[in-house]
């Protein structure tokens, strides 16, 4: 190439070389006058420059340091080692990190919500805008899983660059990353195509895929079985330690004497013996209640048939036919038949009965005491039915006494028997007996003397009676005299409970209610999926 007119041959003075046209030059404006260096490519040279150089219209000398310069500059840079640059930069991940610590909260707010309302009520569940517990859970457990793609996703895309710089691979593998970053679709993509080649990606793919269930098995950690639970109200019984109508008073004596027999105690005897069935006075708010273990003043009653130990004598009298029954508790019943022409009549039914006598001595415990002799077919007056009962006072220990479904349940009882104390201020009072040891309330107990007698008095009545009185026709007609006499009694019990000296004995409701259950098992997936995130992460 030839110089330009105007150019003057550089001076090699001050020991500066030239260089020397037996060298292998490369045919550029630079080649022609720059020797390369040892070490030194001269066409990684700025391409930039040569064509500047090539396209400059006309060459001045000027132009050769500004080349200068640049080659100087040139050299200087690929002799230069780059300093190494550091891999990971937190600044660089704090959106990441950010949605991982608030995945990581949301789950952790699940537990504890979870922790602290399980085995609870359902209904003491309460919450903003009236939000429903499995509402909080599916709303916490949606952000914590669109928290957890984030890093994910972020992961997948970093992995790319690893994965295709660690050897040769197809570029069509980019964009299986790249898909693998926008959701399922694109991670069960990479699953399938790369064949687990990647293990990181592949574990992310496998969240992003795993993570679709998060909202659906969510729901499994709760459910809301039914359960019985009591409360301390609602629920209220009575019993007695002392019977006190109120409603006879006066000395006891003559004319003083003002004696009225307690009606509620008297309709009480009635139900019992016509069967009534008249319902017990209870509160039951919920018609489930219990109550605990009591003790109550109650009466109590027993019959046996005395038929075989019975003596009947039998004799006519003209046309009156007479027999006569001494039972072995020395009741001396009476029977009689008329036989006529026209027509005639017979005894079908008799009873009589005693009661303690305060002017015979101390009394007891007993109430009443009769025989009842029954000849009415299949029975005849030479081998009648003889039963005899009593009623007394007695101390009841009652447990488990119940209303399920509205219906009464008097639970079960045991008796312990009374003896008479004294009469002191006109009340009779009793204590339990010294061989009842395992009585387990109070051992003393009293009734009303007047109340008492009239108890007595008007029990007497009621057992001495023939089959033509109204009481004779329902003790004749009842096909299990021991189950009326119960009958009778626990009327009289539960009327005692009721009277103005009962007292009240709260019990508990029993309601049925629905509770939370936390199906722990069901956390492990969700805790599973985070903890592969935080390795993917690392």
């Amino acid at each position: 190439m030839a110089l330009p007119d105007h150019y003057e041959r550089p001076s090699l003075e001050g020991g500066d070389s030239f260089v020397s046209f037996t060298e292998p030059v490369r045919l550029s404006p630079l080649g022609a006058f720059l020797r390369p260096e040892p070490g030194h490519d001269v066409t990684d040279h700025d391409a930039s420059a040569e064509t500047l150089l090539y396209n400059r219209p006309t060459w001045h000398p000027e132009n050769l340091d500004v080349v200068a310069v640049k080659e100087e500059s040139n050299m200087q840079y690929h002799k230069d080692t780059p300093k190494r640059a550091k891999i990971f930069h937190l600044r660089d991940w704090v959106w990441e990190i950010t949605a991982a610590v608030f995945s990581l909260t949301c789950l952790v707010a699940i537990i504890i919500v979870l922790r602290t309302h399980q085995e609870k009520s359902l209904a003491s569940w309460h919450f903003v805008y009236d939000i429903t517990l499995n509402t909080l859970v599916a709303l916490l457990s949606t952000l914590s899983r669109t928290a957890l793609i984030v890093p994910v996703a972020s992961c997948i895309s970093q992995l790319k660059w690893i994965h295709l710089v660690s050897s040769p691979r197809p570029l069509r593998e980019l964009q299986i990353f790249d898909d693998a970053s926008r959701g399922p679709w694109g991670s069960l993509e990479l699953i399938w195509r790369l064949h687990f080649r990647t293990k990181l990606a592949t574990w992310g793919a496998l969240i992003t895929i795993v993570s679709l269930t998060m909202g659906p098995l969510s729901q499994q950690l709760l459910s809301y079985p039914s359960r019985l639970t009591f409360r301390e109200s609602g629920a209220t019984f009575y019993r007695a330690q002392v019977y006190d109508s109120g409603g006879s008073r006066g000395d006891g004596i003559g004319a003083n004497k003002d004696v009225r027999m307690d009606p509620k105690m008297q309709g009480a005897i009635l139900n019992g013996l016509y069967n009534l069935s008249s319902p017990v006075q209870i509160e039951c708010q919920t018609g489930n209640c219990q109550w605990d273990p009591y003790t109550t003043l109650a009466i109590a009653s027993k019959c046996e048939n005395v038929s075989s130990a019975t003596e009947v004598d039998c004799t006519y009298e003209g046309r009156m036919y007479h027999c006569n029954y001494i039972s072995p508790g020395g009741f001396d019943v009476h029977a009689y038949s008329l036989m006529a022409a026209a027509n005639g009549w017979a005894t079908r039914f008799n009873s009589t009965a005693r009661t303690p006598s305060r002017d015979e001595g101390p009394l007891t415990s007993n109430l009443v005491l009769f025989a009842a002799v029954n000849a009415l077919e299949p029975y005849s007056m030479e081998a009648p039915d003889v039963t005899e009962c009593e009623m007394r006072w007695v101390a009841q220990s009652v447990q488990n006494t119940t209303v399920i479904n509205g219906t009464f349940h008097p639970g079960i009882t045991q008796n312990f028997e009374l003896n008479y104390l004294d009469n002191p201020d006109l009340m009779d009072t009793f204590s339990v007996s010294n061989e009842a040891t395992t009585f387990p309330g109070n051992r003393s107990f009293a009734t009303f003397s007047n109340d008492n007698s009239e108890i007595m008095g008007f029990l007497k009545g009621l057992f001495s009676s023939t089959i033509t009185d109204p009481f004779g026709l329902a003790l004749q007609n009842s096909t299990d005299l021991s189950e009326t006499m119960a009958m009778i009694s626990d009327s009289m019990t539960y009327a005692m409970g009721h009277g103005p000296s009962g007292i009240e004995l709260p019990g508990q409701t029993i309601i049925t209610e629905q509770y939370i259950r936390v199906n722990w098992g069901w956390i492990g997936l969700p805790i599973g999926e985070r903890w592969r995130a935080g390795i993917q992460k690392t």
